[in-house]
C-alpha cells in the first residue's frame, strides 16, 4: 500500500525532512559536541533572554524577496530529491510524476541558465526518500516507495556523475527518513517508516560505498519529524508522529558515535520545519517552524538546552519548505488549516538567522504547493522546483531572491 498523499487525505501524512543548506554563510568548521546532560522537564522556556544577545554576530534585518518567472522542468514532480552539485546544478532525483506514480527519472538544473536537463535515471524509482552529497561530489540516495512493485525500499544508491549504481541496503526499508552528512565524510540516514515498524537506528555510507549500522538509538519513533544540522555538525531531530505526536528531541553528534536526548520542544507536533540559525553567544542554534494546526517558532540553543519562541507565523503551516540564506531563513509553501480541512498555501515568511523576530513577506510561490524542493545556491537566492499542486505534480522551477 502506497504511503498516504496529504493533498487528498485529511490526515495529511505526508513525510517532512526539512534540512538545513550546507555551506551557508553562518556555517562553522565541524566538531564533535562536548557532553552535556539532557535537559530536564518537558520542553519549558523558563530563563528567557538569559546569556542571549552577548557575542553574537548581528545579521540586519530580513528586507523581503522576490520570485523570478518560473521555467520547465524535464518533468513534473513532487516528492523528489534537490542536491547542489560542486558546479552550481541542482540535481533533482525521483519523486511523484505526473501520473502520482513513483519514478526513476533525474534532471539537472541550471538556475542561472534557467533550464534544466534529463540526466541519468536512478536504478530503482522511488519517492519520499532522502539524499545527501558526499565531499567527493558523488550524491547518495537511500530508501523510499515504490509503487511499481518494490513498496517500502531499503537500497541505496550512488551517482558518481556519469551513472547510478545500488551500494548496499539500509538495515530496515523506510519512507520519509532523512539524511544529512557526518563529521567523518560518510551520509546518514534516519528515522522514517516501513509501513510495519519505525526504524529508530542510523545508517551511514560513504565514498567507499561502506554501509555501517551505527551505534545510536533516535530515541523515539518517529516519522513526519522536523531535522537539522548545527554548526558544529550535530544533528537535532525532534517531534513527529508515532502515532501520536510526540515532543521529544534527540541531539546525533557530529560524528555519529553517540545521541542522547535534550530538552522536548515545547508542544508535540508532527510536519514541522527546522532550519539552521547563526550560533548564539552559548553555542548553536535551530529553529523548528510549525507543524500540523500549529503557527508557533521554537529557537533551541545547544549551549542552554533551552527553547525559546520569537513569536509565530502569520498561520498555521505543515510540511512546508525551509531554507537558509546567509542571516535570513525563509519558510515557503505547505498545509494550512485545521486537519480535517488543510489547503496549500504559496505564502512565505522569514526569521532573521540571529533567532530575531518572524517578518511577512510579500513574496509568494507562483502556485500553492508543498513536496516541493527549496535548495540554497548561495547567500541570496534558492531554487523552489516541482510540488504537489492542485490536481498533478507541477513541472516548473523559479528563483528566489532576498531584497538587499
Amino acid at each position: 500500500m502506497s504511503p498516504l498523499r496529504p493533498c487528498r487525505l485529511a490526515l495529511a501524512l505526508s513525510p517532512l525532512v526539512a534540512v538545513a543548506p550546507l555551506g551557508s554563510a553562518c556555517d562553522e568548521p565541524l566538531a564533535r559536541i562536548d557532553d552535556e546532560p539532557p535537559g530536564e522537564g518537558e520542553g519549558e522556556g523558563e530563563g528567557e533572554g538569559e546569556g542571549e544577545g552577548e557575542g553574537e554576530a548581528s545579521c540586519p534585518a530580513v528586507a523581503g524577496a522576490s520570485f523570478g518567472e518560473p521555467f520547465a522542468l524535464a518533468q513534473p514532480r513532487a516528492r523528489h530529491t534537490a542536491t547542489r552539485l560542486p558546479d552550481g546544478r541542482v540535481l533533482l532525483a525521483g519523486g511523484e510524476d505526473e501520473d502520482f506514480l513513483s519514478t526513476t527519472a533525474v534532471e539537472l538544473v541550471s538556475p542561472s541558465e534557467r533550464r534544466s536537463v534529463a540526466g541519468p535515471p536512478l536504478v530503482q524509482d522511488r519517492y519520499d526518500h532522502a539524499a545527501v552529497a558526499l565531499p567527493d561530489g558523488s550524491v547518495v540516495v537511500a530508501g523510499g516507495f515504490s509503487t511499481t512493485g518494490g513498496g517500502h525500499l531499503a537500497s541505496i544508491e550512488r551517482f558518481d556523475g556519469a551513472a547510478w549504481t545500488v551500494v548496499g541496503e539500509l538495515d530496515a526499508a523506510r519512507v520519509g527518513l532523512s539524511g544529512f552528512l557526518l563529521h567523518d565524510g560518510r551520509a546518514v540516514f534516519f528515522g522514517g517508516d516501513n509501513g510495519t515498524e519505525i526504524p529508530r537506528t542510523a545508517v551511514a555510507v560513504g565514498a567507499d560505498d561502506v554501509v555501517t549500522v551505527l551505534p545510536v538509538d533516535i530515541g523515539s519513533d518517529r516519522r513526519l519529524f522536523a531535522a537539522a544540522q548545527l554548526s558544529d555538525g550535530s544533528i537535532l531531530l525532534g517531534g513527529g508522529y508515532a502515532p501520536p505526536e510526540v515532543a521529544t528531541v534527540t541531539r546525533i553528534d557530529a560524528d555519529g558515535r553517540s545521541a542522547r536526548a535534550v530538552r522536548a520542544i515545547p508542544g508535540a507536533r508532527r510536519q514541522a520545519m527546522a532550519a539552521t540559525l547563526q550560533d548564539g553567544a552559548s553555542g548553536p542554534r535551530a529553529a523548528v517552524f510549525g507543524g500540523l494546526g500549529l503557527a508557533d517558532v521554537q529557537v533551541y540553543d545547544a549551549g542552554l538546552d533551552r527553547w525559546t519562541s520569537p513569536g509565530s507565523l502569520s498561520a498555521s503551516r505543515a510540511s512546508g519548505e525551509v531554507v537558509t540564506l546567509g542571516c535570513a531563513v525563509v519558510v515557503c509553501g505547505g498545509l494550512t488549516g485545521p486537519g480535517n480541512a488543510l489547503v496549500a498555501t504559496a505564502t512565505c515568511e522569514g526569521v532573521a538567522n540571529d533567532g530575531g523576530g518572524v517578518v511577512p513577506m510579500t513574496a509568494a510561490l507562483p502556485v500553492a504547493t508543498f513536496s516541493f524542493s527549496f535548495t540554497a545556491l548561495d547567500d541570496r537566492t534558492a531554487l523552489v522546483a516541482g510540488g504537489s499542486g492542485d490536481d498533478a505534480p507541477l513541472g516548473t522551477a523559479v528563483v528566489l531572491t532576498l531584497a538587499p
